[in-house]
């Protein structure tokens, strides 16, 4: 799974396997009810920018 920061609201990348088929569902919002702390993230630099 990837999770990426883009105007205060997190979207996800997940990877899906079952049975030996793999599935990429792209663009998955994350909804935290905390975006505002969440923003505060990238001040922090605990995840990778770009």
């Amino acid at each position: 799974m990837e999770i990426k920061l883009n105007n205060g609201i997190l979207y996800a990348t997940l990877e899906l396997t079952y049975n030996g088929k793999s599935k990429i569902l792209d663009d998955i919002i994350i909804d935290t009810v905390a975006a505002h702390s969440i923003s505060d993230l990238k001040n922090l630099k605990i995840y990778p920018y770009e």
